[in-house]
């Protein structure tokens, strides 16, 4: 199952290798444009319930696995060690189909809490291999979509009853994933000379003038480098 926001140059170009790939594998592959479902802003919440509306009323799996597309170190054991059970509860509740993009994985964890279902976190040898997230401003949104739906559902009642929760151990964790760039450095380095206050503008001015001006980072109206930190978020 393939569900894309909208009919792109990337929707295009995966539905021209869907032959190939189903005669290879000899499995059938569904590809389809997500529903707008619900409220917040459109994006990956909206997919995957899309996914759960599709196999909830239109297969008779009793199984659906989630995996991001860009994870590149999926593997065969991703599937076999998977599990869900709650999908029809999830496609019935309205707080969930709300969550609409990022936010979407928050919203199921508290509706498993919700539900007093067990969790099962299975640690792949590999590791979970990303690609690059975007600029720290598109990491910045992700955070906020989380925390929105945590602060909107603070008063959420949840059992005190035991939650079967288990943890495969960690062992050794792959220098690939230790190591790894989790961002778009480059592309979150120029975010360094924006939006400049005032009071920051007079405290650079304290800083000495350095003896190198090697990659200083300057907001656009200084003239002298600068050799502090920022957050960016």
């Amino acid at each position: 199952m393939c569900v894309g926001y909208e009919k792109n140059d990337c929707f295009n170009e995966v539905k021209t290798k869907i032959p190939k790939i189903e005669r290879r594998g000899r499995k059938r592959i569904r590809l389809m444009v997500q529903k707008r479902l619900g409220g917040k802003r459109p994006g990956k919440g909206d997919g995957m319930n899309t996914c759960l509306d599709f196999f909830v009323h239109r297969t008779s799996y009793d199984r659906i696995h989630f995996y991001d597309a860009d994870i590149v170190s999926f593997g065969r054991g991703w599937i076999e060690r998977g599990e869900r059970k709650v999908t029809e509860k999830l496609l019935k509740n309205k707080r969930v189909l709300n969550y609409s993009d990022w936010g979407i994985d928050t919203a199921y964890t508290l509706a498993f809490c919700r539900y007093q279902v067990p969790l099962y976190e299975v640690y792949i040898k590999e590791g979970k291999l990303h690609k690059l997230y975007g600029k720290l401003t598109d990491l910045y949104t992700m955070l906020m979509e989380c925390f929105a739906i945590i602060q909107e559902e603070c008063k959420m009642k949840i059992g005190k009853g035991n939650i079967p929760y288990k943890k495969d151990p960690v062992d050794r964790v792959p220098k690939e994933v230790r190591e790894k760039k989790a961002f778009d450095v480059k592309g979150t380095l120029p975010l360094l000379r924006e939006n400049w206050t005032e009071e920051e503008m007079e405290l650079l001015a304290l800083f000495p003038h350095p003896n190198k001006r090697g990659n200083a980072v300057l907001p656009s109206r200084c003239e002298r480098p600068f050799y502090g930190s920022r957050c960016l978020v």
